[in-house]
């Protein structure tokens, strides 16, 4: 801890000193860089150079610029321009573990009073109902490199839906991020059912976590002590959007996100580093829309949307007619029939997931297209997984959104342009799809697991 005046030292001044970083030793044939590109020195080994970066100033130009204080952090989270004593009446306390969490408990925010039920760390190796008390070390890799995965279960009326399923994502996510299982899938399944029975939410998310562990701030996760287990119950949002209403059925708007897309072996991982999902959202409410598309990296195709995969249909290629002998012997209002009984007529297409997140929900909404549930809207299976260019994108019978989160949101206007068959109109699939998932909640019983509230309700009674 040093005095404040020692922060203002002009050695800290906001001008850094160039940085050097080693590269290998040109060849012989290279031409050496201009002046813009960088200006190289003979380092003490052979075998590389130290290049510095132009963009710093020379240290001549470095020793006559003028020195700028450090804007000082207040506990108000707003920086000082000057040192001008204000930042100093601010400065924190040292206090005590216990006025720590005193001060934590003052602070926790409406929503987590609200929504937040139930949390388990496998850190401590218990659940708590206290939304204050629902954190993780600082030096866990997961909070200051991104180093961790996750995955989330929709609960309803008091059942898990589909709750293996995003288990066995979860611990392939574990794999891909070379992240140590910290448990086995049956104890992940067990300890996520305690949570969410602590909670006592009949309606919400269980989301959960596995992250490289605490031990350090360095990027080597070799110092971690161990892998670690987090999981959250956390209350359905209220609707913010109509277009996520069932009752009130309208679509959404999405534009082409300018945030680049992430390689493919990260998109298909559902890792806790979301700051380009993050930025797609952002993106897209700067540009007036709700959502943001994510292209394929040759921009030709389409890959998905923030945190959801997209869907479309489209119109099916005329079958040719039946030239079999037997047709000819038929009568012209047999033939009609004929053609009229022929399908598909629309079909159903989503973009591969080699590119994307292999979404849960949107995997369930292929199946139930397979089951016939749209056939009365001619739409037909099997549904398709295959790529959809930008342009077979936007000439769709329909477009929509499907994810966990969202379950199924039609989409009516991409980059300012009216799309679908019926342009901006909500389709009439989208609309089915969007209650098959919700009413799948409900009739898929294979794929709902129930929550044991009597493990924690029966010891209240007592």
């Amino acid at each position: 801890r040093v005095s404040p005046s020692a922060c203002m030292r002009p050695t800290l001044a906001t001008h850094a000193v160039p940085v050097a970083f080693l590269v290998p030793r040109a060849s012989a044939s290279t031409s050496p860089p201009s002046r813009s590109g960088g200006r190289i020195f003979n380092s003490a080994r052979p075998s590389e150079r130290r290049v510095f970066l132009n963009r710093t100033a020379s240290r001549k130009d470095h020793q006559r610029r003028p020195m700028r204080p450090i804007a000082m952090a207040t506990s108000s989270g707003i920086a000082s321009g000057a040192h001008d004593g204000r930042a100093l009446d601010k400065e924190p306390p040292i206090v005590s573990a216990e006025e720590f969490h005193r001060r934590a408990a003052a602070n926790v925010h409406a929503r987590a009073k609200d929504a937040h039920a139930a949390f388990y760390s496998s850190w401590t190796d218990c659940i708590t109902t206290d939304p204050a008390a629902m954190v993780l070390p600082m030096d866990d890799h997961m909070a200051h490199r991104g180093h961790g995965v996750f995955d989330t279960a929709h609960l309803h009326n008091g059942h898990l839906h589909m709750l293996d399923r995003h288990i066995e994502r979860f611990f392939k996510s574990m794999a891909a991020a070379n992240i140590p299982p910290p448990l086995d899938e049956s104890t992940a399944k067990s300890l996520i059912l305690r949570v969410a029975a602590a909670g006592g939410l009949r309606e919400g998310q269980l989301r959960f976590y596995a992250s490289a562990g605490p031990g350090g701030f360095a990027l080597d996760q070799a110092e971690c002590v161990k892998s670690q287990f987090y999981c959250v119950a956390v209350k359905k949002r209220t609707n913010t959007n109509d277009a996520t209403d069932s009752s009130k059925p309208r679509g959404v708007a999405v534009v082409t996100s300018s945030v680049p897309v992430k390689p493919p072996y990260f998109a298909t991982v559902k890792s806790t580093n979301y700051l380009p999902n993050a930025l797609v959202v952002a993106d897209a409410k700067r540009r007036g829309a709700e959502y943001g598309i994510w292209l394929t990296s040759d921009g030709k195709h389409v890959a998905e949307g923030p945190s959801m995969n997209v869907g479309f249909v489209v119109r099916a290629a005329e079958e040719a007619d039946d030239v079999s002998s037997d047709v000819f012997e038929k009568t012209e209002d047999e033939k009609t029939q004929t053609r009229a009984e022929k399908k598909p007529r629309l079909r159903f297409v989503t973009p591969p997931w080699d590119e994307a997140l292999a979404g849960c929900t949107v995997a369930r909404a292929v199946e139930l297209v397979n089951e016939g549930r749209f056939e009365r809207l001619g739409l037909y299976g099997p549904a398709v997984v295959e790529p959809v260019s930008v342009d077979a994108a936007r000439n769709a019978v329909e477009l929509m959104l499907i994810g966990s989160v969202i379950n199924c949101v039609p989409v009516v206007s991409w980059d300012g342009d009216l799309v679908g068959e019926v342009k901006g109109a909500v389709g009439a699939v989208a609309l089915a799809m969007r209650d098959a998932i919700e009413a799948d909640f409900d009739e898929n019983k294979k794929e709902l697991t129930r929550v044991p509230y009597e493990l924690f309700e029966t010891r209240k009674e007592q």
